[in-house]
């Protein structure tokens, strides 16, 4: 038997000191600099495509495009009726801004909790922050931000549950696969990912009845689905009912863009490739280089990234490059990912730059002054994305007479639905969406009125101009350039012509 210490000697021992907790004020303070940065380059009013449908959805409580969104939708209205400023649209850009800041702000303090730095868990918020594509979508309505806010709480909720087991971790880690599941189609892969890493701790995962209960809170967000039916009698724009519930969150509900996977020819998947190295240089700048690959070195035995963020990413990015759109923004959790991994290398690189001495201080300056590449094209492709279509849509229903009927894709036809539902503008007008969704041909067309959205002007014999022309923006991808970068497609520009009889 061993026998106790004194009273008296146990007092003279130094006490162990306690290891401090990291600070997080560093990651919420870039978070609120990151949404103060995307409030002041908001979009005013409706944008473009899917973002006029997303924040008419959000502002009525419509039912939007497959999957429906329910988070989205519900979150963003809740934020609608607290938020006081700015009209309805705006609003609802706003709500990804803060989506999106909040995603930021968990990149940034997940990094923070594995190295320690401040300096790393900065670099890391701030490339995924100011990269074009996550800026751009960051300022309009986009369901996007709230994939990253969803990865990004999942991975944080995961690694603080490996690290202390308790049931309320466990219940932050099961509703954040329930979110991120239902926030986008490719959140799917990440809610596998969850689930993957608690099913890894066998029968550790689940301890007691506590733990049992706290798996259920995946259901929280999975009952935000319930809205749909409870507002398929909703009569405005967007209304996309008809469809069972099943069809709408996992089928389709008409959408036409063709982003199915593995329906890419090989010469669109080069493309594609090609367009994805271009955009992860100019979003995390040319010392991604170096930093990526320290920092999954040291990322590489961390299960919460892995599995809840990185493997996913990748897989969602091979799957974007074989469809036929190859929609940018569908890599956002890859920029989210690559951006933790910059964060995670940073002091090594440091190390190593340190043991080369003037050489590494060399090498160390050239990336240093490469990391402007991020924030400088930022800008300029947010400068040039032609984002706002408000004064365009309000113009263009102005300059037609008392009940014409106007026929447009969907470019188009959802900043004019969403003006004549959000603001009341000339309800009048009947804006009819295109059999195709695409483009009309105006040869074809006989009579009314007719909006294209094209990179020239058509040929149409017969047909006159009316009300203004403006630079649209196809999927939030239009006319993304940046000198010798570009992002998506070419510059288009919407039109409006009175048809011959």
């Amino acid at each position: 038997m061993v026998a106790r210490a004194p009273d008296a000697l146990l007092s003279r021992m130094p006490r162990i000191a306690k290891l401090p907790r990291p600070s997080y004020r560093a990651a919420w303070l870039l978070g609120a600099v990151a949404f103060v940065l995307y409030a002041v380059t908001l979009t005013r009013g409706v944008s473009w495509d899917d973002s006029a449908e997303l924040a008419a959805g959000v502002s009525r409580l419509g039912i939007v495009h497959s999957t429906g969104y329910p988070p989205y939708v519900l979150l963003g209205h809740a934020f609608t009726l607290v938020e006081p400023f700015g009209s309805d649209a705006t609003r609802a850009n706003l709500w990804s801004a803060l989506a999106a800041a909040g995603a930021i702000a968990l990149g940034a303090r997940y990094v923070l909790v594995l190295t320690g730095s401040t300096a790393a868990a900065v670099l890391a918020g701030a490339l995924l922050a100011i990269g074009p594509v996550f800026w751009f979508q960051a300022t309009v309505a986009s369901v996007y931000p709230l994939l990253a806010l969803g990865v990004a709480l999942l991975l944080n909720a995961a690694d603080a549950w490996l690290r202390r087991p308790t049931p309320g971790r466990l219940a932050l880690v099961s509703g954040s696969i329930g979110l991120v599941a239902l926030a986008h189609t490719g959140g799917l892969a990440f809610a596998v990912g969850g689930i993957a890493l608690i099913a890894s701790r066998g029968r550790a995962a689940v301890r007691g009845w506590r733990d049992a209960l706290a798996l259920a809170a995946v259901a929280i967000p999975i009952a935000s689905i319930a809205y749909i039916p409870l507002r398929g009698d909703y009569a405005g724009f967007p209304n996309r009912g008809g469809l069972s519930v099943w069809q709408m969150v996992f089928g389709t509900s008409g959408t036409f863009s063709g982003d199915t996977p593995l329906t890419a020819s090989r010469h669109g998947v080069g493309a594609h490739s090609w367009a994805l190295v271009v955009l992860l240089v100019v979003s995390l700048s040319p010392a991604a280089f170096a930093l990526v690959p320290l920092g999954l070195r040291r990322l590489w035995r961390e299960r919460p990234y892995l599995l809840c963020c990185l493997a996913p990413a990748l897989l969602d990015s091979v799957l974007v490059v074989t469809m036929r759109g190859g929609f940018a923004y569908w890599h956002v959790p890859l920029l989210l990912a690559g951006a933790i991994a910059c964060g995670a290398g940073l002091d090594p690189l440091r190390a190593l730059l340190r043991e080369r001495g003037r050489a590494g201080a060399a090498i160390g300056a050239a990336l240093a002054a490469s990391l402007v590449v991020a924030p400088v094209t930022g800008a300029l492709f947010l400068a040039n994305s032609d984002r706002s279509a408000a004064g365009w849509s309000r113009a263009t229903l102005a300059a037609l007479p008392h009940g014409a009927r106007l026929v447009a894709p969907w470019t188009a036809y959802a900043p004019l639905r969403a003006e004549q539902t959000l603001r009341g503008t000339r309800r009048d007008v009947r804006v009819e969406l295109t059999s195709t969704g695409l483009t009309p041909d105006l040869a074809t067309l006989r009579g009314g009125y007719a909006v294209v959205v094209t990179a020239a002007a058509p040929a149409a014999p017969g047909a006159a101009l009316v009300g203004p022309v403006a630079g649209a923006s196809f999927k939030g991808l239009s006319g993304l350039r940046a000198g010798p970068f570009k992002i998506g497609y070419g510059s288009i520009s919407a039109r409006t012509y009175r048809l011959p009889d």
